[in-house]
């Protein structure tokens, strides 16, 4: 049912639009408007996004600079403007596959970093082709001195799944220990199902004869 002391905005222009209907939006629950693009199209808009400047036009104006921006940077078809895209839609697009892990648990984009031309200026083009973007501090957002290039590998270790262990103070994944000490991941679980703690199937260095169950 209508509220019945709605706010009136039949006419009022909102950068590109107009509002030309009002209608109750009952999925969002809220009040809406069926605006007029300058373009021609229509969008139903909530009087609240309305009001608060953050829908301007049915989308053709976001459209537009972002075609002015690839024309502008001549980028618009490389692997690093396509970087920028995958992490602007996973923190601001709810219906992204990985928005969950990124925009849903608070990971956002710093404002400078909205427009790619900010953002190539400060990352610069990918070393290889084996970089990927990667954030420092895995809970902390896309800004310019969270962010660097790094290997697949690098972004592993970052990965929040990663188990981390530590020995005498130093603290590595299990891949660099390995890397360290000279043995194979292979090895480490071998020892571990034979009985012995991560730390004992990491550091020792001979051959661990089978641990005969004891009940």
């Amino acid at each position: 049912m209508n509220p019945p002391n709605k706010l009136n905005l039949l006419g009022y222009r909102f950068g590109n639009i107009i509002c030309i209907e009002y209608v109750w939006d009952a999925e969002k629950d809220a009040s809406s408007w069926i605006c007029k693009c300058d373009c021609g199209n229509t969008k139903k808009v909530t009087t609240c996004s309305l009001r608060a400047g953050t829908t301007r036009s049915c989308g053709c104006l976001h459209k537009k600079q972002l075609s002015d921006m690839m024309k502008t940077h001549g980028l618009s078809k490389s692997k690093e403007y396509k970087v920028w895209c995958a992490m602007i839609e996973r923190c601001t697009k709810p219906t992204n596959k990985s928005f969950c892990n990124y925009g849903g648990r608070g990971i956002k984009v710093s404002d400078k970093w909205m427009k790619f031309v900010n953002f190539i200026k400060d990352m610069g083009m990918r070393p290889t082709n084996a970089h990927t973007l990667e954030r420092i501090d895995n809970n902390g957002d896309y800004t310019a001195v969270n962010c660097k290039w790094a290997t697949r590998a690098e972004q592993r270790r970052n990965c929040r799944r990663v188990n981390w262990i530590t020995i005498n103070g130093e603290k590595l994944c299990l891949t660099d220990w390995c890397k360290k000490i000279g043995i194979s991941r292979k090895t480490v679980r071998q020892r571990i199902a034979k009985g012995l703690t991560i730390e004992q199937a990491i550091t020792s260095k001979k051959r661990i004869a089978k641990i005969k169950a004891t009940q």
